[in-house]
């Protein structure tokens, strides 16, 4: 009922509203905040055209977002967009698909797609729990207003997929992970992950090893300005697959490339890896972050395309 609220007046849209009273003479949605014997409060929202924001009460100590927020608030097209979850409780979410994107959940893999959202600012809970959440794909897709993103709180160690999860988010310059927390446990797909991320300028992934990834297809395309990747526990995934256009143009605009810090990859079994690092300007660096390691003795794959 909480998306369909806010999916009926998407076109309009621009955050929401906690209130401390429930007001009166209003037409209102009303649900359960939880789904145990124990879990009685109400909460209640409605929209107020006024702000063009959705409004919400609970009389609740905890406020449960819904188990499935596939595209709770996808296709928001209005102006200067903020969105506060920072009351919210995220620890029943199972799917975050697609939850910010510029286009439904079953469109967030369009190859071609050029829409994007509005959303301008979005706020996370400090203490969000994320543990429960298997699908992140698509999930700011298209947000190409965001400029940061706090995700410190995020844990992602049963995540499967990260599909397209910032792909066209083309202002988006630093994104604040917690490495013992953002991991990738239970990771196989990164698929676009970072396609068209133009302005990004670093990524810590020191919680990545590769361990069960299988598909890497165009995991950091076209991120032209990014100035390092730190993959230091990444050991090189084994089980990967698919390498095409993984790293094509990376750094390709930032005058000294990119840094990636990784143990050495041996890839030569990957059997596609068409176009990997096509027009990429970057450095892979060992453990020791030493020029030693140079690329070369880092990263092997069979026939690279240059």
């Amino acid at each position: 009922a909480f998306k369909t609220l806010i999916q009926n007046n998407r076109s309009n849209f621009i955050g929401l509203t906690k209130e401390t009273t429930l007001p009166s003479g209003k037409t209102m949605m009303v649900d359960r905040t939880g789904d145990s014997a124990n879990e009685t409060g109400v909460f209640y929202a409605w929209w107020d055209s006024t702000d063009k924001k959705v409004h919400w009460y609970s009389d609740a100590d905890i406020i449960y977002l819904p188990r499935d927020c596939e595209s709770l608030f996808s296709g928001l097209n209005n102006n200067e967009i903020e969105i506060d979850l920072s009351a919210f409780d995220f620890s029943k979410v199972t799917t975050m698909k697609a939850m910010f994107a510029s286009v439904q959940g079953n469109d967030v893999n369009g190859k071609y797609d050029s829409k994007n959202t509005k959303i301008k600012t979005i706020t996370f809970p400090s203490n969000i729990d994320t543990s429960k959440v298997t699908n992140m794909d698509g999930m700011f897709y298209g947000c190409n207003m965001l400029t940061t993103l706090d995700l410190t709180g995020f844990n992602t160690a049963n995540v499967t997929s990260m599909q397209a999860m910032f792909k066209n988010c083309t202002r988006l310059n630093e994104i604040k992970l917690d490495p013992t927390k953002f991991t990738d446990d239970s990771l196989t797909n990164v698929f676009r992950m970072f396609d068209n991320c133009y302005a990004l300028e670093q990524i810590d992934f020191r919680g990545f090893k590769g361990e069960e990834l299988v598909n890497a297809q165009s995991w950091f395309a076209n991120c032209k300005k990014i100035e390092y990747i730190d993959l230091s526990n990444f050991n090189g995934g084994s089980k990967i697959n698919n390498l095409n256009y993984t790293f094509q143009l990376l750094g390709s605009e930032n005058s000294n490339g990119c840094a990636i810090f990784s143990n050495k990859w041996n890839l030569n079994n990957v059997p596609n890896h068409t176009d990997t690092i096509k027009g990429a300007n970057f450095n892979l660096y060992g453990t020791s972050y030493s020029p030693a390691g140079y690329a070369d003795s880092c990263f092997d794959i069979a026939t690279p395309a240059a």
